[in-house]
């Protein structure tokens, strides 16, 4: 659903859509935009709509929709309500998106340049090229690190469709558990635990790092102690990370995993034309920058955590207005709130 702006004078539409163009004498064009999304609507949509074969909705079962219409003063007024809090939500999308470009910039600098270094060297680097990194650190790859790669059991116990379930034991995870910002559990699938003994091998441990190897590969996630879950298991298109090296920060290496001088490495490393994949050798060969102190990976961890924090605000704070939207959309649109009308204007 749009509003077509009023700078557009002229076009057409597709025969999967449906033009509405309001009576100004008793509908504000705006408000009726703001009707239409409104539950009031979606609810006659679901009645009229059971039992479809197709989502179809065309003019003559719209046309039949009922709507709500206070005067024409108090929709120019309640439209004006519902677009300052649509603002605001946008431009907290825009400070988002500001703050996560800055932050990928804060990353390439970090991983590179550290924190207040004047000392350089040039080394040779991926793809043959010569960048320029602190003195006192030192390139290894994932294999020379004491990083070990745990791969998802792939046996005759891997778990079939009936194994699953909403709730029990352990989590199996799946791909949309696994994002590219990192762990969503929107949708879940658990495995019960006799089933999960059965299984030798990718069951996590906090403080692992989670790697995607197959379809979408190279999402990253953390196992750390925010995850509400204490029992997990990868899927067979998952690796693990587990850290064995007292030098190097966990949370250093998970934020290092998730820079672009590694995230170049895995889109060149990433093979297949039918379903993208990326092998154990290869993460095993993966090229890492460390910091020759656990001081200084602490600072860049302080660094990224905290602007990981504004972003986490921003977001809690929009998700706050989008709620309050939709309860003043709920009430505005039905008439349960008024909305006061200066009648000398």
């Amino acid at each position: 659903m749009a509003l077509v702006p009023k700078y557009l004078d002229d076009g057409n539409i597709g025969p999967q859509l449906t033009l509405l163009r309001s009576n100004s004498k008793k509908i504000v064009p705006s408000f009726l935009y703001w009707i239409l999304q409104s539950n009031f609507i979606k609810q006659q949509i679901i009645s009229n709509d059971a039992g479809s074969a197709m989502n179809f909705f065309g003019l003559e079962r719209t046309s039949r929709f009922k709507l709500i219409l206070p005067t024409l003063k108090e929709q120019q007024k309640i439209t004006s309500v519902l677009s300052n809090v649509d603002s605001l939500i946008l431009s907290y999308d825009g400070i988002i998106k500001f703050t996560t470009k800055l932050k990928k910039g804060m990353m390439q600098q970090l991983f590179v340049q550290g924190i207040g270094c004047r000392k350089f060297k040039i080394i040779k680097w991926f793809f043959g090229k010569k960048i320029k990194i602190p003195k006192t650190w030192n390139i290894f790859s994932i294999h020379d690190s004491h990083i070990k790669i745990i791969d998802g059991d792939r046996g005759n116990e891997y778990p079939k469709v009936n194994d699953f379930s909403t709730s029990d034991y352990c989590l199996f995870l799946s791909a949309k558990n696994v994002t590219i910002g990192g762990f969503v559990f929107d949708t879940c699938s658990f495995i019960s635990q006799q089933k999960d003994k059965k299984l030798r091998k990718g069951k996590l441990s906090r403080g692992d790092i989670i790697i995607t190897t197959r379809g979408t590969v190279g999402n990253i996630a953390y196992f750390d102690e925010s995850v509400p879950y204490d029992a997990i298991r990868i899927n067979s298109g998952m690796a693990i990370l587990r850290n064995f090296n007292e030098l190097i920060a966990q949370k250093f290496l998970y934020y290092l995993l998730k820079s672009p001088i590694v995230v170049k490495q895995l889109q060149f490393l990433t093979y297949g034309s039918v379903q993208s994949q990326l092998t154990i050798a290869l993460i095993d060969s993966l090229k890492i920058i460390l910091p020759s102190t656990i001081e200084e990976q602490h600072r860049i961890i302080s660094k990224l955590d905290t602007i990981n924090s504004q972003i986490s605000d921003l977001k809690f704070k929009k998700n706050i207005l989008e709620n309050i939207k939709k309860g003043l959309m709920q009430k505005l649109l039905t008439g349960q709130i008024r909305v006061e009308i200066n009648e000398t204007n």
